[in-house]
């Protein structure tokens, strides 16, 4: 499991010299290329496969009677259910007679978005499931088809996925990089191949100040780091264009109201 490298391609007729420059050079460009431009866009865009176990489904009761807020156990707030029929439903979220936290036919995946171009993979009592009985709503909402029946209730985190007692959902999450970003990225990864095998190349090197022909040219290689940027002018307009105030990350939102999956962290191989 992790996160997908940036899928970055230099056009060799954009980058002349490019296929006479050692494979092993060309590969190391391309690798520091795609974490520079993830990096400087904000960390936004990359596809991470995770795999989490669900436990205790968040607690609907959809009924004509509203909840009343403060009532001891209730979860407040309205959201979307749909049943195993298919119906949808708008629904406080409490406990009423004999229906206290059953299994919901929908949870909330976390991280998010699922990625749709990605497979996949929910597994309950250590089955593969069928993907025509389950769907996703709003890249976050796993939701049961009708006739499939509903998510457990109970996930045992004592055992691996495999076994009896237990359900998990092994998916890819996040956004992919744009087009335009890749196409950038590969007019930085010529210029850091060019540096690396020895060749003149736009990228600045630790020059200061340079005299030529009467023309003096102060250069301070610090400047378009301290500001998130790259000296290739292509680079920093995409850059400006997806992260114009330069953020080192996206932001995120916490919520009280939903409980996230849980994730097995260590062994780094079990779900």
């Amino acid at each position: 499991m992790g996160c997908l490298p940036w899928d970055i391609e230099v056009d060799p007729s954009c980058c002349p010299g490019w296929l006479d420059i050692a494979e092993p050079i060309r590969a190391q460009a391309l690798a520091l290329a795609a974490d520079q431009m993830w990096a400087l866009s904000g960390r936004r865009f990359a596809l991470c496969e995770v795999c989490v176990r669900p436990c205790k489904p968040f607690c609907i009761t959809c009924g004509p009677t509203w909840q009343r807020p403060g009532m001891w156990g209730v979860r407040r707030g309205w959201g979307p259910y749909v049943n195993a029929d298919g119906q949808w439903f708008n629904c406080g979220c409490g406990c009423g007679a004999g229906s206290c936290c059953k299994a919901s036919c929908a949870v909330y995946l976390d991280p998010l978005p699922v990625d749709p171009s990605q497979p996949l993979i929910v597994k309950v009592d250590g089955v593969v499931q069928d993907p025509a009985s389950y769907q996703v709503i709003n890249g976050k909402i796993l939701i049961r088809a009708p006739g499939a029946g509903c998510w457990p209730e109970c996930n045992d985190l004592s055992l691996p996925d495999t076994e009896v007692g237990t359900w998990s959902a092994d998916y890819f999450y996040g956004l992919r990089p744009p087009k335009a970003g890749l196409r950038v990225g590969g007019i930085l990864a010529c210029e850091i191949a060019k540096q690396c095998a020895g060749l003149k190349c736009r990228l600045p090197s630790n020059v200061t100040q340079l005299t030529r022909d009467g023309v003096s040219l102060t250069l301070d290689p610090k400047a378009f780091i301290d500001v998130g940027l790259t000296a290739l002018p292509e680079v920093n307009a995409w850059i400006r264009q997806v992260n114009p105030y330069g953020l080192a990350q996206p932001g995120d939102v916490w919520s009280f109201d939903t409980e996230p999956p849980y994730q097995v962290t260590w062994p780094a191989s079990t779900c």
